[in-house]
Formats: structure tokens, sequence, C-alpha cells
């Protein structure tokens, strides 16, 4: 018991959560480790009787890890659900708007803001007078970051673009060296080469009688 109360201290410590969050984060592990203890050892005994009949020790502890196995596993998913949703963070903002509304009631305070905690603002209408103030400045945040990242992809479509275009021209220019080969070859191919031939060994012929 008093490790899983260690655990919830040091959830809420790295939260960084006010009073309000850390209760509620005690009683829910409360309910889930009362939850997953739930399963005594006598319904043990119902779904598994021959294995406790012949192991009663191992059944024992079997069941017992059974148990904290379920406990560290809907812990783990509940953290992860409370992670997700920012839970900590929105129950610190209604927190604050509930000390501050009580401390300004018990002094009297009255403000025409649309943010004033009073006894008939809903708590959903305070949080979000909270806020909506800090998501519209992440939202401007956002739309900066998109819009440069959309310049930045701009910028490099151009720049692919123009590799294209040069990969085009080279091609151009290979394709064009080619045909000049080909024709080239084609030009060799239709030489007289027989005649040449003949050509050569008279004019050897002819050169050694002279001689």
């Amino acid at each position: 018991m008093s490790q899983g109360r260690s655990d919830q201290d040091d959830h809420a410590v790295e939260a960084g959560s006010s009073k309000r969050y850390q209760h509620f984060y005690s009683a829910l592990q409360l309910a889930t480790r009362s939850a997953a203890s739930k399963w005594t050892y006598e319904d043990f005994q119902e779904c598994f009787p021959t294995y406790c009949q012949e192991f009663p020790v191992k059944a024992q502890t079997l069941r017992t890890q059974m148990a904290k196995n379920i406990f560290e596993v809907t812990k783990q998913e509940t953290d992860q659900l409370l992670a997700e949703h920012d839970v900590a963070a929105a129950t610190d903002v209604l927190h604050e708007v509930v000390l501050e509304g009580r401390a300004k009631r018990q002094s009297g305070q009255h403000d025409d803001a649309p943010d004033l905690w009073s006894a008939s603002t809903a708590p959903r209408a305070a949080v979000h007078a909270r806020t909506v103030p800090v998501l519209e400045a992440e939202r401007d945040r956002l739309l900066a970051q998109l819009q440069m990242v959309t310049k930045e992809n701009e910028a490099l479509i151009e720049e692919l673009e123009q590799n294209e275009s040069n990969k085009q021209a080279f091609e151009a220019e290979t394709t064009r060296r080619l045909d000049l080969l080909d024709q080239l070859a084609s030009s060799l191919e239709n030489l007289p080469l027989q005649e040449m031939e003949q050509w050569a060994m008279d004019t050897e012929e002819s050169l050694g009688t002279r001689a």
C-alpha cells in the first residue's frame, strides 16, 4: 500500500499539479487498486478448483500476482489517457479559478470581467475563460509555423522542378549524342570497304613496282 502512495506522490510531483488533481489521482488509484484486488481467493478457487487443490500455495501467489498485473496495466492505461487529454493541467486551471473566485467572494470584490468566478458561474465557462486565450496563442504559433513550413515546401518544390528541368536537358543532350553515334555507325556501315581494300592493295603494289 505504501508503494502505491509513493507512485501517486511521484506522479503528482512530475505533473506539477494542484492539490485538487492530487486528490483526484489518489482516489483514482485507490479505486483502481480496489478493483484489481476485488477478485478474492474464493473466486479464484471457483475458476481454477483443480489447480488450487493441487497447488494451494502457488495458487495464492498466482492470484496476488494477477491482481498486481491488473493494477499495473490499468494504471498504465489510465495514466496514458490522462496525459492524452492533459487532465492534470486542466484540473490545475480549474483549481486556480475556484481559489480565485473564493478569495474574491470572501473579500467582497466584484468585477464585470467575463472570467470572474461566482457561485453561478459554471466550471466549464470558467475553464474556457482561462484556457481559450492560451489555445488561441498556441493556434497563432502553429499557424506561423505552418506558414514557414509552407514557404520551405514551395522553395523545395521549385528546386525540384529546376532539377527536373536540368535532368530533362541532360537527357536531351545525351539522346542527341547517341543519335550522332548511330549516324556515324550507319555511315561506316555504308562505306565501300571492299573497294577501299582493293584500292589500298593496288596502291601498295604500284609503289612496290616503282621501287
